[in-house]
This record gives structure tokens, C-alpha cells and sequence, in this order.
């Protein structure tokens, strides 16, 4: 069996070689590298006198040669993907400080979401595609495709698609979740939910002047204002809500919000938000998974799991009796499940292409003799083979982007403000820190250079 191999990288941009040169047989070798590549068939054609050059010159080196290229294709250009350009901070909702004393007052903010109709909201910037190359083969390779920004216009939104523009088509509050941009009129309630007014569902803002009694259903497609509390209810906003005292949860109280969760406390329940979740005082044996951070910087967690993506701010974490109290960052279940979902479609790519290539194998050596019915097959397994290649690398692109964002989320930092108690866990991605003993604040748990996650006093900087 021959020593000698021509090969074509995975990508198809470098033809190379793997030989032994021997002595006295390097027009030999230099033969059996040329039919390789033309039984490949290279486009261009190899040159003998190149071929021959380039492994002479490898040979200088060492008399095995490994991966040598002989010729190579043109990657395509990558292209541009698009964006969304917002007219103005609409979600941002700054906290208020008392212009005599300086101090922040927890339960003021100026809402950013308030508009009028013809307010121009945001604009879409468009994708710009990456230019086709050329494999080795004389093939042109697809770029891969830009990620186009995911944003449709909702209830009280209007879209031109001449100047891709979205503009509010009504006074309202801008909501923007799960790719819908809307504008949401507002159901305002004088009293409580309860008995009286039975369960709430409206596809706009939610008004609450009391409170939500006991097993009630708040549904609203924008965001849920409530100025009293919640007990033992269900409240869902597509925006954020915002609840004036606490909830009461009795292990009964689900509150979601496709924005922000903010509450004075909140006791036994399960709190999901898309973004951050803001508690001035108490979470108290509860499941709460914020998509952006937790933020309860003179707040205090006891029991239960609190969970951040992008981190956690608290002032107190567990309590006296060694409470078992979980504080996770850093991990996002979503994230990860795109992940194992571009990994399962690659290696289905991947199985694809190693059937095709199969396929494709058996023509290769009598390209010249084929019938006019075999070239057509063989052309349609190729586009196929292009096809599948083109797929594969368009996951790999994607799931490096996913990755890095995986990777970025292990910067996310647990803040202790005044002190952490034994039990409390510590989690950030994989890694676990359980603390051992009382202790201190400022605290910040992070991932160190050596991966590990270690709890250690927090720096002022100036």
C-alpha cells in the first residue's frame, strides 16, 4: 500500500499531501501525488513542477511529510449580521434619588416605557451578506448566513418596511419579549382581584390599585402594576410586574414576568423573570430564576434557590441556623439547551456527510467514463454533499457563538453586601463553594484563574 496520500481538508480550502520521500524516488512520489489529485479532481489541475518543489522543500525538513499543502480554495468573507437600533432607553427604570438627603428611594423610578402615539420606537438594520469562495475543487463554498435581528411589531405597533422602522400606533407602554415589540393600553382595576372581578386575562397593561386575594389568575400581555400584595395567586406579565408590598406564596404563588419582578418581599414562591428581580427585603424559601440579575443589595435571601444569570446582588445570604440556601449565576438553561441542540445537528450533519462522501466515493476513479445518467447522479450528490457542508459549518459558526456567550456568563459575580451564613451555596456555572462559616461582608464569589470558585473580600475601587 502506498505511503503516499492526497487529501482534501474538511473545509475544502487546502488539497494536501501526507508522504514518506525516499531517496532517489522523488519523481515517483511526485507521480503518485499528481494521479491522486486528479482522480480528486483538484480544479485547477496540481503542477507537477509546484508539487514537486513544495515537497522537496518539506523533505529539507524531515523525510516524513504531514499535511502539506499543495493548493488552496478561497474562504468566503463573513457577513455582517443585523441589528435593532432603539430610539431611546426604553427599559432601563432609574432609580430616584431624594435631591435634599442623596439616598435612593427603592420605590420610586422613572419609567422609560411611556409613549405616544407616532413615537418612533426602533429601527431594524439589515443583515449584509459575506461573499461566496471557492473550494479546491473549483466549487464555490456559500457563506454563512447572517443572523438577522428577531423583531415583529405586536399589539399598538406599526412596521414600514421601507425604513424598516417601528413606531407606536398608540399612547401606551412599550413592551418588547420574546421578539414582539408592543405598545400596551392599560385594564386599570380600582380595588382587589378576587371573588368580585373573578380571574384577570388582557392582552395589554394590568392596573391594580388593592391587592390579588387568594387563587386568583392574573394574565396580562404587557406589564402587571399591583399596589398592594399577592397571596397564593398566579400572576403572569408579558412585561414587567411590579408589586408594591410582597407575596404572601404559601408554596402557592407563581409569578412571571417576561421583564422585571419587583417586590418589597416575597415568601414560598416560585418567581421566573425575563429580566431582573428586584426585592428591597426578603426572599424567603422561594425559587426564583432571573434571566438578568437578582438585585436586592439591602435584601436578604433565606432558604431556597435564587438563581441570576448575570449575577447576584444581596445583602445577606442564609441565616442563623444554617438554613441550606442556594445562590446560583452564571448558568442559563436556555443557553444550553441551544448548545446541545447545534451539537446533536452537527454530528447529524456530519453522519450526512460521511454517507455522501460514501456515495460519491465509487465515481471518482472513472469520472471520464460515466454516462450521461451517472454524471447527473454524481452532480446531485454533490450539491447535496455542498449542501450538508454548508449546514455543518453554519452550526459550528453558530455554536461558537453560543459557547462564547456560555463562556462570558462565567464572569458573573454573587455580591454579599453585609454577611453570608453557613449552609449557603454557591454556585457559578459548575463550579460550588459551600460556606463553612460566618463571615463578613463585602464578599464576592468568582471564578478564579484556576477555574475554581472561591469567595474572598470584595475590593472597593475609587
Amino acid at each position: 500500500m502506498s505511503a503516499t496520500r492526497v487529501y482534501v481538508s474538511g473545509d475544502r480550502l487546502a488539497a494536501q499531501v501526507d508522504c514518506i520521500l525516499e531517496p532517489g524516488l522523488e519523481d515517483t512520489t511526485v507521480s503518485e501525488v499528481m494521479a491522486q489529485g486528479e482522480s480528486l479532481g483538484l480544479a485547477p489541475k496540481l503542477e507537477a513542477a509546484s508539487v514537486k518543489s513544495a515537497i522537496l522543500t518539506a523533505a529539507a525538513r524531515s523525510h516524513r511529510i504531514a499535511g502539506l499543502v499543495l493548493a488552496t480554495g478561497k474562504a468566503p468573507t463573513k457577513p455582517v449580521n443585523g441589528s435593532i437600533e432603539w430610539s431611546r432607553d426604553f427599559f432601563t427604570k432609574h432609580l430616584v434619588a431624594n435631591p435634599k438627603t442623596g439616598q435612593i428611594d427603592y420605590r420610586q423610578r422613572l419609567d422609560n416605557s411611556v409613549v405616544a402615539a407616532g413615537d418612533t420606537l426602533a429601527k431594524l438594520v439589515p443583515p449584509e451578506p459575506g461573499t461566496p469562495g471557492l473550494d479546491v475543487y473549483g466549487k464555490p463554498i456559500a457563506p454563512t448566513k447572517p443572523i438577522s435581528p428577531k423583531l415583529r411589531a405586536g399589539s399598538g405597533v406599526s412596521f414600514d418596511e421601507t425604513t424598516n422602522t417601528f413606531t407606536a400606533a398608540a399612547d401606551g407602554r412599550v413592551r418588547h419579549a420574546k421578539g414582539v415589540l408592543a405598545v400596551d393600553q392599560t385594564y386599570a382595576i380600582a380595588g382587589s382581584v378576587g371573588l368580585k372581578t373573578g380571574h384577570i386575562n388582557h392582552p395589554g397593561a394590568v392596573d391594580i390599585a388593592k391587592d390579588v386575594h387568594t387563587d386568583s389568575i392574573v394574565e396580562a400581555g404587557g406589564t402587571v402594576h399591583i399596589a398592594g400584595a399577592v397571596e397564593e395567586s398566579v400572576v403572569i406579565g408579558g412585561g414587567d410586574v411590579l408589586i408594591g408590598h410582597g407575596v404572601i406564596g404559601g408554596d402557592k404563588a407563581t409569578i412571571r414576568a417576561g421583564g422585571c419582578i419587583e417586590a418589597e418581599f416575597a415568601e414560598r414562591s416560585v418567581l421566573d423573570a425575563g429580566h431582573d428581580i428586584r426585592i428591597r427585603r426578603e426572599l424567603i424559601h422561594c425559587t426564583a430564576h432571573s434571566h438578568g440579575m437578582i438585585v436586592m443589595p439591602e435584601g436578604q435571601i433565606i432558604g431556597g434557590t435564587a438563581s441570576g444569570v448575570f449575577g447576584i446582588d444581596v445583602g445577606q445570604a442564609g441565616s442563623h441556623g444554617d438554613v441550606r440556601t442556594m445562590l446560583v449565576a452564571g448558568v442559563d438553561p436556555a443557553l444550553q439547551q441551544q448548545i446541545t441542540a447545534h451539537y446533536a445537528q452537527i454530528e447529524q450533519c456530519r453522519e450526512q456527510i460521511i454517507q455522501l462522501n460514501e456515495r460519491i466515493a465509487p465515481f471518482k476513479p472513472k469520472l471520464k467514463s460515466l454516462t450521461t445518467i451517472l454524471k447527473k447522479k454524481l452532480e446531485e450528490l454533490l450539491k447535496e454533499l455542498e449542501k450538508a457542508e454548508a449546514q455543518r459549518a453554519q452550526c459550528e459558526e453558530e455554536l461558537g457563538h453560543l459557547q462564547e456567550q456560555s463562556k462570558e456568563l462565567l464572569k458573573s459575580r454573587i455580591h454579599i453586601r453585609r454577611r453570608v451564613y453557613p449552609d449557603t451555596h454557591l454556585c457559578i456555572g459548575h463550579a460550588k463553594y459551600v460556606v463553612a462559616n460566618e463571615a463578613d461582608g463585602p464578599l464576592v464569589a468568582r471564578i478564579n484563574d484556576d477555574n475554581n470558585l472561591v469567595l474572598e473580600p470584595e475590593i472597593a475601587h475609587p
